[in-house]
């Protein structure tokens, strides 16, 4: 029997390693977390001519074709257990036992490899490898009752692939984050008495890819504007946060509400890592549906962000 059908999740795995040199693949050899899903995706950008009517064919139909640049994007979706991928969402990391994650204008690359482990009694492998890897936009999210989860949107220089599969690892023993073991601070130290549902962190590094005449291919990346929100549920019991924004009882016709900080806190065990934004203002929805709890949807919009993990 040749190859048969793959399992996802069964028969292949996910890995990544730093490169030196963007777009120049590195061995793979380290878990984002404990995956749940990946999708890529090719784009050839490919125009169809059309032209006024000939002798041969309808006008209506295509004659040519252009074929454009390569996009190769990539998503994937897992449950945290460590926080050593924001090195490559922001940028930077400091530290040994307490790590810090700050934003840098030169954020690494990595190379992914996606490895299809082929059941059968003479399958063929094949290793999807994906150098120049970028981490374009990351979403953080934790809900009632639910492991703190992350989805991370990415672009790749170029895709390949052989039958040659990285070395499997065993995946992250620590344990994963929980919304129970979560806390929001709003500013720092001041807890929430209000009721939190659910809470979501988006950070988006507008990642440009750029291709220039002579190939079809990206030749450099540039992060763009870094960008930050904070959106979190909660069931409505005081006014803190319609004042935070507004500023007052009502908007001033100038100025605007006073900026604050936000420290988001995820443990597990005798770890833990604080995201602590600052300069934060807010918008503000409510949500009254009958016989249930009065809800508002409070959305941030922080200036900067610092993560700080203890391991």
């Amino acid at each position: 029997m040749a190859n048969t059908e793959i399992i996802a999740g069964v028969h292949d795995y996910l890995l990544y390693g730093e490169e030196t040199t963007y777009g120049t693949s590195v061995s793979t050899a380290t878990h984002l977390g404990l995956l749940t899903s990946f999708r890529s995706t090719v784009e050839n950008n490919i125009t169809i001519k059309r032209g006024f009517m000939g002798t041969a064919t309808t006008a209506r139909e295509g004659v040519d074709s252009v074929v454009g640049t390569v996009d190769v994007s990539f998503s994937t979706d897992f449950d945290v257990v460590n926080w050593a991928f924001m090195e490559f969402v922001l940028g930077a990391v400091s530290g040994s036992t307490t790590l810090t994650y700050v934003p840098d204008d030169a954020i690494p690359s990595v190379t992914l490899t996606h490895n299809l482990d082929n059941p059968g009694s003479t399958p063929t492998d094949r290793k999807e490898y994906f150098p120049g890897s970028v981490f374009n936009s990351c979403t953080i999210r934790c809900a009632t009752g639910s492991p703190v989860s992350v989805t991370l949107d990415g672009m790749s220089k170029t895709i390949g692939y052989n039958s040659t599969l990285s070395t499997a690892v065993a995946n992250i023993s620590s344990d994963g984050y929980t919304f129970a073991g979560g806390d929001i601070e709003v500013p720092d130290a001041s807890s929430i008495s209000n009721i939190i549902d659910s809470i979501e962190i988006s950070i988006n590094n507008n990642w440009e890819m750029l291709k220039g005449c002579g190939s079809r291919l990206t030749q450099r990346v540039l992060p763009k504007e870094l960008a930050y929100e904070v959106r979190f549920t909660l069931k409505y019991i005081n006014d803190d946060f319609l004042n935070k924004a507004l500023g007052a009882a009502s908007p001033t016709a100038t100025g605007g509400p006073t900026s604050t900080s936000i420290t988001l806190k995820f443990t597990s065990g005798s770890r833990d890592c604080e995201f602590r934004f600052t300069n934060v203002q807010f918008d503000w929805t409510q949500n009254a549906a009958k016989t249930n709890p009065l809800i508002e949807d409070i959305t941030g919009y922080p200036q900067n962000l610092t993560v700080v993990e203890i391991v």
